[in-house]
């Protein structure tokens, strides 16, 4: 029963795996520098962007990270079910738990070899062995009293059974399953979302001539923001509106006014 039991959890993680991988290679994303398009009939969308390096000393470098997901999957042993067979499909019988001794009254010769074999099968269902190496009783006999309804001088009876636990239940990772969990196996899959970051180089990329010259460029645009501050401060303190206007204009803009060489033509005619 345990081989059987190991022989389809396999089977179920191996198709899982196989499905995981075909999907895994088809979210491949490709970064490249390239700017063709291509047209097809699926809902993709290509999107080309031109990335600026504003740094004149530094490199920029642009890493793009793919994001990935992980996919976990659980198995888990919650119920258990018989089949009989002797070779002619209808000879084949199948029962759940509670109809086990039923089934084996029918296929077997004698209640010897039914209690023989139904406390074999009991053996292995109360000795199952989980992932972790740990095992777990997946059934339990119970014992209730049962009354008739209908006639209640019948008194009571005392009914023992055996049934599935209804107790059981097991954690991974905050995940409960109702059963003993067999297999846990997590996958990496890749999503079709990135993840751009902008990392500046620290080395330098320019001469000595060129960073002195980078420096008297910084030092000439302090001085212009300073002077064009004082002359503000200047403007400011001034107190006549039109005063301050014409000073303004001088400052920002044209330092004359400008005549009209055919305006004073005329106005000498």
């Amino acid at each position: 029963m345990n081989e059987s039991i190991k022989t389809q959890i396999n089977v179920l993680v191996n198709s899982t795996s196989r499905h995981t991988a075909k999907s895994n290679s088809r979210r491949e994303i490709d970064v490249n520098t390239s700017t063709a398009s291509n047209d097809v009939n699926e809902s993709e969308q290509s999107i080309t962007r031109e990335l600026e390096n504003i740094n004149r000393s530094r490199v920029l470098n642009f890493v793009f990270r793919q994001l990935l997901q992980e996919f976990m999957s659980i198995t888990y042993l919650h119920d258990v079910s018989f089949i009989y067979s002797n070779g002619y499909p209808s000879q084949r019988k199948s029962c759940k738990l509670s109809g086990l001794e039923n089934m084996l009254s029918e296929v077997l010769v004698n209640s010897d070899a039914v209690d023989k074999v139904k406390n074999m099968i009991y053996t292995q269902l109360c000795s199952i062995v989980d992932y972790e190496g740990s095992k777990h009783s997946l059934i339990e006999k119970v014992t209730e009293k049962f009354s008739n309804c209908i006639n209640p001088e019948a008194g009571e009876k005392d009914v023992s059974y055996v049934r599935v636990r209804q107790d059981l239940e097991q954690a991974y990772n905050g995940r409960a399953v109702k059963g003993i969990i067999m297999d846990v196996t997590s996958r990496i899959l890749k999503t079709p979302s990135l993840v751009v970051d902008a990392l500046l180089g620290q080395g330098e990329a320019l001469d000595c001539y060129n960073m002195k010259l980078q420096e008297a460029a910084t030092v000439q645009a302090e001085l212009s923001n300073k002077e064009k501050e004082q002359a503000m401060k200047i403007i400011e303190a001034i107190v006549d509106p039109k005063e301050k206007a014409s000073l303004y204009k001088k400052v920002f803009g044209d330092c004359c006014e400008q005549v009209d060489c055919n305006d004073n033509k005329q106005a000498e005619s």
